[in-house]
């Protein structure tokens, strides 16, 4: 179970080291900058917020309030949306709870002709320049790796939650939209040919 719902995956490798510490690794025919945690835009904004929450972390550290100030003072952000790719993240909270270890990257990997490696790591257990060939270590590089898991679940539950009762929005993407049976509907609900607004009207989408 994962996000409240029954999951069906394969994973397509897991790394354990002698401490326990494990790399879910997801094998694709190219694993370029599509597929890195962090897009530029919502790198800016996880920098912005971190500075943002360390000032605030000094300051309740300044008035003795130490435990509020390391909370304050952690890395990451809220995540309003889901990232890039989330494949490998669902996979690694599996593993948290099915294995004992503890995950500390969720990798996809390059097959191809093009070599390559993105994703997101801890950046406390993980060397990029050691461990990690050919990634772009600032936008897949975490100081919180196991929030970020519980924060892209709890994302994915409330997205689930809302098509169970019928509640789906357009949301075009430049590849999901090649794979998605329904994407003539969401093109209706782009132009205004269709509303849905009310839970019964998820088996009329169903069956269109």
């Amino acid at each position: 179970t994962y996000a409240g719902y029954p999951l069906v995956g394969s994973v397509d490798r897991i790394d354990v080291d002698d401490r326990g510490n494990a790399v879910v690794l997801d094998y694709k025919g190219s694993a370029g900058a599509g597929y890195n945690h962090f897009t530029k835009e919502t790198k800016e904004a996880s920098d912005g917020a971190a500075a943002g929450a360390a000032g605030a972390g000094a300051a309740a550290a300044a008035e003795g309030d130490l435990r509020a100030g390391a909370a304050a003072g952690a890395d990451g952000i809220v995540l309003a949306s889901l990232p890039q790719k989330g494949q490998a993240l669902i996979y690694a909270q599996v593993v948290r709870r099915k294995l004992d270890v503890n995950p500390v990257g969720a990798l996809y990997v390059s097959y191809g002709q093009t070599s390559g490696c993105a994703g997101l790591f801890d950046a406390f257990k993980l060397d990029p320049q050691k461990d990690l060939l050919d990634i772009a270590a600032k936008y897949c590089e975490t100081t919180s790796f196991l929030d970020t898991l519980d924060q892209v679940e709890e994302a994915i539950a409330a997205r689930l939650d809302g098509i169970r009762v019928g509640r789906i929005e357009p949301c075009p993407s430049d590849t999901a939209c090649k794979w998605c049976e329904v994407a003539g509907v969401c093109q209706q609900l782009r132009r205004g040919q269709l509303q849905v607004n009310q839970p019964n009207q998820a088996d009329q989408i169903k069956g269109m």
